[in-house]
Order: C-alpha cells, then structure tokens, then sequence
C-alpha cells in the first residue's frame, strides 16, 4: 500500500488490485465505518537497533524518513556503543546494530556470532572524519594557531600522559608561555563499548600494537584502560560530550564529523599537518577518516526477513540523500552483493 505517492523508489513493482479488493472507507450495515489502514511492512512490526553513537544520528534520520513511507510499526533505536550493538544483535535481542568500526574476529566470537546460522553481515552508510577537538577559546591554540600534532608521537602522550597544556608546550619545544600553571587538561572520552575509541587507539598505537590477534585484543584493551583512566568524563553521548568541550576552555576529546558541525564553539586541531574537510577526506589526506557501517545477521533475515531486509534496503538507497546534512560523508554505492542475495532470498 503507498502512503506517499512521492516516494515510488526506482526498481519497484506495482501490484493494482481488482476494485473489489481494495480497502478503506465503505459502509457497513449504514454505519459509516473506516478501516484501519495495513502497514504493507505487517502488523504489529518493530524493529531494534542499537550501537555505535557516531552512526545514531544518521540511523535516526533513515528512521525517520522510512516512516514517512507509511511504515506504522515501532523503530527503536539506542546509542550504546558499537561493542554493545555487536553483542547485542549476535545475541538476538536486537535486529540491527550501528557500528563504527569493524568487530574482530574475537569480539565476533565473544559476542556468539559464527560463520554459520548467526553470521554477521556488514553493511558501510557512510565515511566518517574523526577530530580532536577543543574549545575554540583553548590558550594552548590560541598562542600556537599554526601547531599540527603527530598522530603517532604527540596524540598519545595528551591522551595517557599529559595533564595540563604547559607539559605540551615543554614536549614540542615551544615557548614556555602558559607553564604548568595552567589549568588541567580536561578529557571528555567516549565509554569502553564505543567503537570510536578503539579506532583512535588503533590508529595512535599503531606501531605499538603486536600482530599476533591475541595480544593486539590485549593491548587494546591495556591502552584503552590508559585512556579511560586518565578521562575527566566517561559518556557515551557525543552530544553530551560535544557540549562538555564547547563548555570548557580547556577541555578536548574526539568526536565524529557531525557532532562538530552542530557545536560553534568547538574546533579541530590540525593531525599530521591537516584538519578534517571535505577535501582531505576526498584526497585521503586526513589521517582519521573511517568507514561506518550497520550490521544485522542471517539469522535476523531469516526470522525477520521482511521487515529487516525493507528497511534495510531503504536505508542504503536512500541515505546519500541526506547523509551530508546529518554531518557525514557519501559513498557511492553503499550495497554490498552479499547482501543483496539475503534480500532476494528472504524478501
């Protein structure tokens, strides 16, 4: 059934019933009597999601926008972190988990997916910008406009070492103009569930990290500790955390590109000689920038085909379509093959 004749999607198949089959206004016994429309999605449908926070704000809007379609079941959407989205979903509590970055094979394994009847299909929405970002009235930037910070050399010492700015000044070399005088270094980080975090750290402890699986998983885990440890604030809200930076001249923590397009108070720092734009993600410039994903299983598909798979589809068609005024980076074609055969055997 259409609700809204201005979103026929291309590769759809219109089916035109007989006029004794159609539904809606008639009259009964003279009683004028009017069905409740049927959702062409079922009765009674809801769908769960839950994971990263990056990717809430453009789950949400596809939420949104799939509604206006006339589905009239229930979307729950919760930002919990992308670890937690992952457990959730391979434990069946949960139809579609957001994501910011990719499981590991161990995370999979503890989650209780496998490469069977609970098996994990990824799907990327968008690319993303990762930035460390400050108070624009920070006195550490304001007196050293033109600093960029190495990735791998300056990055982790602010994040598990440092405590005020002065240290900052003292480990680059630059004038001792603030001192440790100056106040604290205030970090507002992300939970342990969020996937954010270990991207960064993968990123900033890169040579660092073992190859071996096992002792990478531990020394993630060892570094996030790090990292948590030495944060003024643990939230995982990149609204709340957003709010806290724009609040407070010394405060600094990374966040995804869309929460710093809605915060005029805040601003990227410049990493490995460059800040996160368009152009430097266009170019591969930027030194942060990452893919975001949603997940759901086969196993979801197969219990809950029909309204997973349509949502589904929906998103990935017609995300491009508002994934830059969420905050967010297109990609050209946001389907995968893999997918697409689960969507033609359970729709």
């Amino acid at each position: 059934m259409l609700y809204n004749d201005n979103m026929i999607l291309p590769g759809w198949t219109l089916y035109i019933p007989p006029q004794g089959q159609l539904h809606g206004t008639h009259d009964r016994a003279n009683n004028n009597h009017k069905t409740k429309p049927v959702s062409r999605f079922g009765e009674d449908v809801a769908i769960e999601i839950a994971g990263s926070a990056t990717v809430y704000p453009l789950t949400v809007r596809a939420a949104e926008c799939y509604r206006q379609t006339g589905f009239m079941g229930k979307i729950t959407i919760k930002s919990t972190g992308t670890n937690d989205g992952i457990r959730q979903l391979c434990q069946r509590k949960i139809d579609i988990a957001d994501a910011s970055n990719e499981p590991s094979p161990k995370e999979i394994q503890d989650a209780g997916c496998n490469e069977s009847d609970n098996k994990l299909i990824k799907l990327q929405v968008a690319v993303d910008a990762v930035g460390i970002y400050v108070n624009k009235r920070n006195r550490f930037f304001l007196n050293h406009p033109d600093i960029s910070l190495d990735l791998n050399n300056d990055l982790p010492k602010l994040f598990k070492e440092f405590t005020n700015w002065g240290q900052m000044e003292a480990h680059l070399g630059l004038n001792q103009e603030l001192g440790p005088q100056i106040g604290r270094i205030e970090k507002y980080l992300p939970t342990p569930n969020s996937g954010t975090l270990r991207f960064l750290i993968e990123k900033m402890f890169e040579k660092a990290l073992r190859t071996s699986s096992v002792d990478r998983e531990r020394e993630i885990e060892k570094y996030k500790g790090f990292l948590i440890d030495s944060a003024s604030i643990k939230k995982e809200n990149y609204y709340i955390l957003a709010d806290m930076i724009e609040s407070n001249e010394n405060g600094i923590g990374f966040l995804g590109y869309a929460f710093f397009q809605h915060n005029t108070n805040i601003k990227p720092i410049k990493i490995n000689g460059v800040i996160p734009l368009q152009q430097s993600i266009d170019d591969d410039t930027y030194p942060l920038k990452r893919p975001l994903y949603i997940y759901t299983t086969n196993n979801r598909l197969k219990y809950r085909g029909n309204s997973i798979c349509s949502f589904i589809t929906y998103y990935l068609r017609t995300v491009k379509n508002y994934v830059n005024e969420v905050g967010y980076f297109a990609i050209e074609e946001p389907r995968t093959p893999q997918f697409e055969n689960d969507l033609n055997n359970f729709l």
